[in-house]
C-alpha cells in the first residue's frame, strides 16, 4: 500500500491559465520571427474594430492568423486578401490564452509569388537604368495644347472613360486617337509595346497617354515588361504614362517624359482648360499692347532728336554740295581758253601801254640827238614787235572762237552728255530708254530723259 501511495502522490497540478502561460513564454520566445506560405480560408473581419481574422493552411496542415487593423492600416496593402488566396506572412507566434490556441500575429502579408516579380523588378529598372533609359535629359516637354492625343489604353476600361470625358471637359475640340489594347494577362505587354509604334508611324499624334485603372502588382505587371519600357523610351512622340492609383509605380512611369498619378490626372496635366487659354492670351495681350504703348512713348523723343538731326545733316550735305559744285563752275570757267586769252592779251596790252609811257619819258627828256634817233628806232622796233604779237593773239583768238563749242551752238547744234557732264553722247544707238541726260543749247541747258525713240522734258537746270 505503501509503494502505491508513493507511486500515485502527484506533485501539485498546474492551472489551465498556467500552463497556458508556460506554454505562451516557451512558443514566443522560442518563435519571435516566422515566416509562412499558404492558402487562406474562413476569413473574416469584423466590423467593430476592423481586425482581420482567418486560417492559413496547407494540404496538412492549419494555423490561425489574425491582422490587427492598426497593422492593415500602416502596410496599405495594394490587394485585398480574400478566400483561397496564396499569401506569406511574415510575423510572431502569439498564444491567445482566452481559447488556449496559438496564432500568427501579422507583421507583413504578400501575395506568393510577389517576392519574385520584385526581384524581378529590381534587376530589370538596375539594367534599364544603366543604359540611361530613365535619364532626366531624355525627357521632353509636353506641347502647349495637343490638338491630337493618342490614348494607349483598353476600351472598355474605366481609365478610358475618364480620360476621355476629362479632355472634352476641359478643351472640347481636341482630336483622341484611341488604340485599344489589353492592359494585363497574357500578351498585354507586347500589344502596349505595338500601340505605341503604330502611333509613332501614324504621326497624327502629339502626345500618348499610355496606361490603365490600379490593380495589384500583377494586373500592373505588363507595364514593368522591358518591351513596353523600351518602347515608351523609343517614341518620338512624348508619352504620359497613367499607371494604376497615385501610389502605384511602374518601369514605365520611370522612362516616360511625365508621369501621371491617375488617368484622369494625365488628362488634366496634357491639356490646359479652354477657359484659362482664353485668360492667359488676354492677360498676354493686354501686357503686350501696355508694353508697346510705353515703348512707343518712351522712344517718342529719341525720334524727334534723331530727325531734327537727320534734316540738319541733309541740309549741311546740300549746302555742302553746291558750295562744291560752284566752286568747280568758277574752276572750270577759270580754265576757259577765251578767258586765258583775254588775260594774256590785257597783260600784254599793260605791257605796252607801260612800255610807250617809258619811251616817251625818254624821248622827252634831253638827250642827245643820237638817243633820239635810237631811241625812235627803238620805239618802232617795238611797236612792230607788238603789233606782230597781237595780230598773232587775234588770229589764234580767232581760230579759238571758229572751234569753240559754244560757237557752234549759236548756229543751232545741241551738246547732249550724261547729267554729270562727264561723257559726251555722239550717236544715237548710245541713247538707251530711261536714260537722264543733259543737252546744252545756246542760252542754256536742259536735264531729259530718253522714252523710246523721243526725248522727254525734264527741267530747266541753267539759264
Amino acid at each position: 500500500m505503501k509503494a502505491v501511495e508513493v507511486l500515485f502522490n502527484p506533485p501539485e497540478p498546474l492551472t489551465v491559465s498556467e500552463l497556458t502561460s508556460r506554454i505562451k513564454v516557451e512558443l514566443e520566445s522560442g518563435f519571435k520571427s516566422v515566416l509562412v506560405a499558404g492558402e487562406i480560408s474562413n476569413l473574416r473581419v469584423v466590423q467593430n474594430s476592423g481586425h482581420t481574422y482567418f486560417t492559413l493552411k496547407d494540404e496538412k496542415a492549419q494555423i490561425k492568423v489574425v491582422l490587427w487593423k492598426r497593422r492593415r492600416d500602416y502596410l496599405n496593402l495594394k490587394f485585398k486578401p480574400s478566400d483561397g488566396d496564396q499569401v506569406i506572412v511574415r510575423g510572431s507566434i502569439n498564444v491567445y490564452q482566452v481559447q488556449g490556441v496559438y496564432q500568427v500575429n501579422v507583421e507583413y502579408i504578400e501575395q506568393a509569388g510577389l517576392g519574385a516579380l520584385l526581384a524581378a523588378y529590381k534587376e530589370l529598372e538596375k539594367k534599364l537604368a544603366t543604359e540611361g533609359l530613365f535619364e532626366l535629359e531624355r525627357k521632353r516637354s509636353l506641347p502647349l495644347i495637343p490638338w491630337t492625343v493618342g490614348v494607349v489604353t483598353s476600351q472598355d476600361g474605366a481609365a478610358f472613360r475618364d480620360i476621355r470625358s476629362t479632355i472634352e471637359r476641359r478643351f472640347p475640340g481636341i482630336h483622341i486617337i484611341l488604340r485599344s489594347v489589353k492592359v494585363q494577362g497574357e500578351g498585354a505587354g507586347l500589344q502596349i509595346a505595338e500601340a505605341i509604334s503604330d502611333l509613332n508611324k501614324h504621326g497624327n499624334s502629339e502626345v500618348i497617354i499610355a496606361g490603365r485603372g490600379g490593380g495589384s502588382i500583377e494586373e500592373l505587371w505588363a507595364f514593368n515588361e522591358e518591351i513596353v519600357v523600351r518602347a515608351i523610351a523609343n517614341s518620338k512622340i512624348p508619352i504620359v504614362s497613367a499607371v494604376g492609383h497615385e501610389t502605384d509605380f511602374t518601369l514605365s512611369d520611370q522612362a516616360a517624359d511625365k508621369r501621371a498619378a491617375t488617368p484622369t490626372a494625365a488628362a488634366e496635366i496634357i491639356v490646359p482648360k479652354k477657359d484659362d487659354i482664353h485668360k492667359q492670351l488676354d492677360s498676354h495681350s493686354d501686357q503686350i499692347w501696355k508694353r508697346m504703348l510705353y515703348f512707343i512713348e518712351t522712344k517718342s523723343q529719341t525720334v524727334d532728336d534723331i530727325s531734327e538731326k537727320l534734316q540738319s545733316l541733309i541740309k549741311e550735305k546740300i549746302k555742302f554740295r553746291k558750295e562744291k559744285l560752284f566752286s568747280t563752275k568758277r574752276t572750270i570757267d577759270m580754265q576757259s581758253p577765251e578767258k586765258r586769252l583775254s588775260y594774256k592779251r590785257g597783260k600784254l596790252d599793260r605791257a605796252y601801254e607801260d612800255m610807250s609811257l617809258r619811251l616817251k619819258i625818254i624821248l622827252n627828256s634831253k638827250k642827245t640827238q643820237h638817243m633820239t634817233v635810237s631811241a625812235s628806232l627803238l620805239t618802232k622796233s617795238l611797236e612792230t614787235y607788238l603789233n606782230k604779237q597781237k595780230n598773232c593773239l587775234n588770229n589764234q583768238l580767232s581760230r579759238l572762237k571758229v572751234i569753240n563749242p559754244t560757237k557752234i551752238l549759236e548756229r543751232g547744234y545741241a551738246i547732249v552728255t550724261s547729267t554729270d557732264e562727264r561723257k559726251v553722247y555722239k550717236f544715237v544707238g548710245e541713247l538707251i530708254p530711261g536714260n537722264d541726260l543733259k543737252i546744252r543749247l545756246q542760252d542754256g541747258s536742259r536735264a531729259v530723259t530718253v522714252k523710246g525713240d523721243k526725248i522727254m522734258k525734264q527741267d530747266n537746270l541753267f539759264n
